[in-house]
């Protein structure tokens, strides 16, 4: 409140009196939600009258939608500021550091968070305007910052929407659970999974015809389901926050009596027809997936599926991918519930791959902000467009563009009887991690990659040529002398570390440790850890100075010489005995850690 008295001009009293306002409706909106905001509450919270409110604003409605745009006009401008503190350095770290600031932004003002992306859409079409207005904000500043990098030129525009609306249903889930606080730290690992992605190398496209569009049937087998799709032709009409049970009921042509003999009230019957939903897509998914004669183009069947049943169903296909925002958190938590099947088909065909816990987080994210917009502004008869992109972004993680591109336009009728092929990356990746663990033979690489003897051969030749790898001896496999290789990327000198820039020895670092996290996990779990009583685990925390430090330092290195040293006489040991030997791991780190 501003100090009473003569000195305060007009205009200040009532731009304060509106601030006021504004942070009473963050903080009502936040508790209560919108729907059950009051403009009584609105008063006793800013110390306002209500006369004064009344001066200012025509309804809650009008001082909702003006706060959401105040917040986000704040939300935009930090961004800009962000963004013009990094003007010199390289485009990818002016979009990771795009990335933290906006993770802050939700960190800091998590009540002003929860307002624009969640409870903003109880508040009608005209309260997501703003919000429609700042996300096509988003797109375009990563879409002119994407020019910046040639790699990227060609990025088809769904690309962009998918991006930021991944960002927002990763911020959604966290307000949802209330730890937006873990936000700012899981960035960096968002910013290195989206920025992975690359144009596909043909234009994609679908290949077959759509299903006509139709009306919604309220034809059903019982009194609950039509009750359920009545629901879902009025959330479609008019929004959930405006939606009666009086207008369901008339819908449906039922009693007051029938309807509730099935269900307690408006939310009782929501979720019930989110998990009604949620079955009818796994049933229409599920066997296109299994038909399918490997995993891309089980994606890309599974994708075409849904989206082809969702076109059926429209005012269903709305309510799942647009109503069910209006009916915030507690819809959306049943949604990812009801859905789960499907992204055990992700996961499940993607477990060969490395890849970050947020990254299949992040790729349902962006399915869903596809499917908010295109149902938006194409009704749900122009959801199948969306296979080929949805297809992609879901498999160019795993096993890169250009096969990603080909399962993508390949409609799911796949006819391969093996699963896809690796890309040249991830097969130089995983050939290189193998031969760091221990030296192998090309028969035994291949069968740990997963894939053909002929790939490793002619990838070890290009290794050899690169003096990444080299051969240091020669087994007998059946009737013939096979070469053993071994790496020779065991470490990276200073010299190279120290020309790397911040964000390429970031990126390198999350992978070894990744790496050496899940092994040490997998050996809790698997209780290998602990079987030998001779096994070391130390944490030591210390504050050096700088002689210390390089004392430390030295420590390690010794160490890891000596390592180094032990591990080639029991090599050698091991092939003059025939013996299997241990399979151990041994981990060295030491690093700053920031101040408490």
């Amino acid at each position: 409140m501003l100090r009473p008295g003569p000195g305060n001009r007009a205009e200040e009293v009532a731009q304060n009196q509106r601030e006021r306002i504004f942070g009473a409706m963050v903080a009502s909106v936040s508790e209560r939600g919108y729907t059950a905001t009051r403009v009584s509450d609105l008063v006793a919270l800013s110390g306002v009258s209500s006369r004064t409110f009344y001066d200012l604003f025509a309804d809650k409605q009008t001082c909702f939608l003006e706060a959401v745009q105040a917040v986000l006009a704040l939300a935009v401008k930090v961004a800009a500021e962000a963004d013009a503190a990094v003007s010199d350095a390289s485009w990818e770290e002016r979009a990771a550091s795009g990335f933290k600031a906006f993770a802050e932004m939700i960190a800091n003002q998590p009540a002003a968070a929860r307002m624009c992306l969640i409870e903003a859409y109880a508040a009608g079409p005209e309260a997501l305007k703003p919000l429609d207005d700042a996300t096509a904000g988003f797109e375009s500043l990563a879409k002119q910052m994407s020019l910046e990098s040639p790699e990227r030129a060609g990025m088809p525009e769904e690309m962009f929407t998918a991006h930021v609306g991944a960002l927002q249903e990763i911020a959604r889930n966290r307000i949802g659970r209330g730890t937006t606080a873990e936000l700012p730290a899981l960035m960096d690992e968002v910013a290195e999974f989206m920025l992975s992605y690359r144009p596909p190398p043909v234009p994609l496209r679908l290949g077959t015809r759509s299903p006509a569009p139709r009306a919604e049937d309220l034809e059903a087998h019982n009194h609950a389901e039509r009750a359920l799709r009545a629901l879902a032709v009025v959330v479609a009409e008019k929004g959930y926050a405006q939606t009666t049970i009086d207008e369901v009921i008339s819908r449906a042509s039922m009693s007051a009596t029938t309807f509730y003999a099935n269900f307690s009230g408006k939310d009782d019957a929501l979720m019930a027809a989110i998990d009604g939903a949620g079955a009818q897509v796994v049933a229409a998914v599920m066997p296109a997936f299994d038909r399918s004669a490997d995993w891309p183009s089980g994606v890309r069947a599974a994708f075409g599926a849904m989206f082809s049943f969702l076109a059926t169903r429209p005012a269903l296909a709305h309510l799942m991918t647009v109503g069910i925002y209006g009916a915030g958190v507690p819809a959306l938590k049943r949604r990812a519930r009801a859905l789960a099947p499907l992204g055990g088909l992700i996961e499940g065909g993607g477990r060969r791959f490395q890849l970050p816990s947020v990254g299949l987080e992040a790729i349902a994210g962006a399915v869903y902000g596809l499917m908010y917009r295109q149902v938006r502004r194409g009704g749900a008869a122009s959801l199948p467009a969306l296979a080929p992109i949805c297809t992609y972004m879901t498999l160019a993680p795993f096993i890169g563009a250009e096969a990603a591109a080909a399962a993508a336009n390949g409609g799911g009728a796949g006819r391969g009887a093996g699963g896809a092929d690796l890309p040249y990356r991830v097969v130089l990746s995983k050939l290189l991690e193998a031969l760091n663990d221990e030296p192998a033979t090309p028969e035994t690489l291949a069968t740990k990659v997963g894939v053909g003897a002929e790939v490793v051969v002619e990838h070890l030749r290009q290794l050899e040529l690169s003096g990444l790898v080299e051969i240091v001896a020669k087994r007998k496999v059946r009737d013939s002398l096979e070469p053993v290789y071994s790496s020779e990327t065991n470490w990276i000198e200073d010299p190279d570390w120290a020309g790397m820039s911040q964000a390429e020895r970031r990126t390198i670092s999350r992978h070894i440790v990744r790496v050496v996290i899940g092994e040490l996990n997998q050996a809790v779990e698997d209780d290998t850890f602990d079987a030998r009583v001779d096994r070391h685990l130390s944490r030591l925390p210390v504050i050096l100075d700088e002689q210390g430090w390089a004392e430390m330092m030295k420590v390690h290195l010794d160490a890891f010489q000596a390592s180094l040293e032990v591990r080639d006489r029991s090599r050698e040991r091991l092939e003059g005995s025939g013996e299997e030997g241990v399979r151990g791991r041994s981990v060295q780190v030491f690093f700053e850690v920031p101040k408490p």
